[in-house]
Parts: structure tokens; sequence; C-alpha cells
């Protein structure tokens, strides 16, 4: 289980539910137990014992828009020009080239390179997979806009 909240901006509001899992999975048990329903009681029941032997684990540099865990202005960002696949809402994926990274007030955005050279496309992080091996990364400095090699 991955519960990642720890974007720029956010409330942080997932935090209690990492924090107190184990309240909420005894809580939806007792509910399921009251109405009798046996068979979601056995997959809760088996889902509380994993829950117990789960640990809180950080999230490591690396990935496309991951903070660095020294400095949270800097975030290691797929560098301009690379190609990278991008799911789409349907399912389907297809092969994207990034025009850029940048910090929006609706956080980390990429933007891709359109068919259309009057279209300005823009996509959040999580629609995009960079392609083991040979995607190569940047860091991107949130404020300033500032890029090293990664």
């Amino acid at each position: 289980m991955c519960i990642y909240d720890a974007t720029h901006g956010s409330l942080r509001l997932t935090q209690q539910l990492s924090d107190r899992f184990v309240e909420v999975v005894d809580t939806t048990l007792f509910i399921a137990k009251e109405r009798g329903e046996v068979a979601l009681q056995e997959s809760l029941t088996k889902l509380r014992v994993q829950v117990e032997e789960l640990s809180p684990s950080l999230l490591t540099e690396g990935g496309a828009g991951v903070p660095s865990e020294t400095d949270q202005d800097w975030v290691t960002v797929i560098a301009a020009g690379e190609r990278v696949m991008r799911r789409a809402l349907d399912g389907s994926s297809e092969e994207v080239e990034v025009k850029g990274a940048r910090y929006t007030p609706h956080g980390l955005m990429y933007e891709l390179v359109s068919k259309a050279s009057s279209t300005v496309w823009m996509v959040r992080p999580s629609e995009l997979m960079p392609m083991h091996g040979t995607t190569q990364f940047v860091r991107l400095n949130l404020i300033t806009g500032e890029q090293n090699a990664s």
C-alpha cells in the first residue's frame, strides 16, 4: 500500500489515514459484523492482519516530480526532449515528448510537445511513465526554475 501525500500545496489530509488505518479497518470490520456480512468480515480480517505488518516508508528520489529529502525546493523531473509514455483517462497510452516542467498553482506540471504548434499541452506527473533505462532526469528548483543535471 502506498499513501503519498507530500505534494506541494496539499493539505496532507491523507496523513491521518495512514496514521489511523488500523482503526479504519477495525471500524469497518465492526460494521460488517453488525450487518452480518460474513464474506466481508473474512476479507477485512485478512486485511487487518496485513495492515499490522505495514510500516511507514519514505518515497525515495528518482521519480518524476519526487521531492528531494534534503531540500524541498528541488524535485527530480523528466528532462526536456525526453520521450515518455502518457496514460490517457480511457486507459490507453501513447508516446509523447516532454517540452519542460514547471511548478504551477495546480502543482508540478509537464508541458508536452503538441501536434498543433499553437496549443499548450500540460499534464500532471501522474500521467507520465518514464521509459526504464532510457529516460533522462534533471533537478528542478520549484522556486527559481533553475535546472541541474540529476
